[in-house]
């Protein structure tokens, strides 16, 4: 009796719905299956993670069936889980192991298809283990998406020398060599030759990719803010097309947002991260070269969205109305006249605000922030309050009244808010008295009434406050948590939808 046998259509028709695992146990079962079942595991973002050995077998596998599987690799990372740690180059890839990385990159690059490519946080010692390997990968024709980190001299001559036109990219520098913060990854010097240290930021650097690239994500690089001398408007590229800008700043001081605005004029969304920590005088420097930059270079007329803290929002100075901007603040950074100059500058309709700590409520200065021509356009506001443990000493009605006052009733055009109060965001008092008490006052607060009590308070002051949400967090249970809504449901896409406008 012959065996049931399926025949290769139906086989190849089943293959995109199995796990991986199966392909792999598959690609050993015949002839067949071992040509056409590798580009079903390859169909998916390949993760290699380098500092396991996993790379050679990679490259033996990429390699075999006389090249055929290498038109079908689309997205490749490289990793190393040792991160952070100080490792030299040849411990993270042998010279052999770099120019047969460089062979797989030289096939792709004539008969392959490869879009997406990350290379590892350690990206300069990667590409320090053979002078072909940065070759290869700058020939790369089709690449829309490139990740490179801690890019020393190699990394930014590769940059540099990219054949691809990316739409996306993902940038850290090292300074001089070094990461940031001065400690990590050990680098190669190089002393002129080919990959001599190149002058220039990310910004100067990623000029092949101008007219093509609409997403750029630039980590600590102090060099961008920090030129020898003010660029000429006429010296500074200019990316037309690029409308999403993610920028890690460690440290505040250079001028930075009028050559932004002049790199990136059509730029629609803004996302800032900046370390807090600084003095109150170091923000102010920041502020004003940052205002005196955008008088020199020019400024951007609108943006969509801004991300940022409320610390980095006051210290760039962006003059430029802004449709949504999220900001969030940690203890260290906040000051309420730093927020009220911040929304000044930026006068955003749409505003979500989170904060630790209830006691900045009750600051004689936080009634100053709406009542300032910085609120008086808003018609979405989101208040996410964050208690601490410092909280527990006060009531929370009296929290709630606090809302009431400074921020809704000063709000006359607001229309939508979302107001959640957070008990479970500390956890070392969770055993003490004060805690089980405050939280008992907590879930006996009903939140329709408070709903209620907010919007007879809008309309009281003339506001036009219609639509409310009101969250109670008193336990990480959704038993525990009390939620009330006035005019849209829960259920509408809005409150979702609201944050970043497309």
């Amino acid at each position: 009796m012959n065996r049931p046998r399926l025949n290769a259509d139906t086989l190849l028709c089943i293959l995109p719905f199995v796990e991986k695992s199966t392909i792999c146990a598959l690609l050993q079962t015949c002839h067949f299956l071992h040509h056409e079942g590798a580009k079903y595991l390859l169909d998916e973002e390949i993760l290699i993670d380098i500092a396991r050995g996993y790379l050679d077998s990679f490259i033996l596998f990429m390699l075999a069936d006389g090249l055929h599987r290498v038109r079908f690799l689309r997205r490749l990372a490289l990793w190393s889980f040792t991160a952070g740690q100080p490792i030299e180059p040849q411990r993270t890839m042998s010279s052999s192991t770099g120019r047969a990385l460089a062979q797989l990159f030289r096939h792709i690059a004539e008969r392959g298809n490869l879009r997406s490519l990350g290379l590892p946080a350690e990206a300069e010692a990667l590409l320090s283990s053979t002078e072909e390997l940065p070759l290869a990968i700058a020939a790369l024709p089709k690449l829309r998406y490139f990740s490179v980190h801690q890019a020393g001299p190699r990394g930014r001559w590769l940059l540099k020398n990219l054949k691809s036109e990316l739409v996306d990219a993902n940038i850290s520098l090292l300074e001089n060599g070094n990461p940031p913060n001065g400690e990590g990854v050990q680098t190669v010097q190089e002393e002129g030759g080919q990959f001599g240290h190149l002058e220039g930021d990310a910004v100067q650097l990623c000029v092949h990719s101008r007219r093509s690239l609409r997403k750029i994500s630039i980590w600590a690089d102090r060099t961008i803010g920090h030129l020898r001398s003010s660029p000429k408007p006429q010296d500074i590229p200019v990316y037309a097309r690029l409308t999403d800008l993610s920028l890690s700043i460690d440290e505040f001081g250079g001028k930075l947002i009028g050559y932004l605005s002049r790199a990136f004029p059509n730029l629609a969304h803004l996302t800032t991260h900046g370390y807090g920590g600084a003095r109150l005088d170091k923000y102010r420097e920041s502020r004003e070269r940052n205002k005196q930059d955008q008088k020199e270079l020019g400024r951007w007329t609108s943006l969509r969205c801004y991300k940022t803290t409320v610390a980095t929002l006051y210290a760039l100075g962006i003059e430029c109305q802004v449709q949504c901007v999220h900001l969030t603040h940690f203890n260290v950074d906040f000051h309420a006249a730093m927020l009220r100059a911040g929304l000044e500058d930026v006068r955003p309709s749409q505003l979500a605000l989170r904060f630790t700590g209830a006691r900045w409520l009750f600051h004689n200065d936080f009634h100053a922030i709406f009542t300032g021509p910085g609120g008086q356009g808003l018609k979405t506001l989101k208040l996410d309050v964050m208690l601490d443990e410092e909280d527990l000493r006060i009531h929370p009605i009296r929290i709630i009244e606090a809302v009431i006052q400074k921020v809704i009733m000063p709000l006359r055009s607001l229309v939508t808010l979302q107001f959640s109060m957070n008990v479970e965001c500390f956890t070392e008092e969770h055993d003490s008295p004060d805690f089980g008490q405050f939280k008992q006052i907590i879930d006996g607060l009903v939140a329709d009434k408070i709903a209620d009590i907010m919007r007879r308070a809008s309309a009281a002051a003339s506001g036009s406050l219609a639509n409310i949400w009101v969250e109670l967090y008193v336990g990480d249970d959704e038993d525990l948590t009390r939620e009330a809504f006035i005019g849209l449901p829960m259920d509408d896409p809005f409150w979702d939808d609201w944050e970043c406008p497309a």
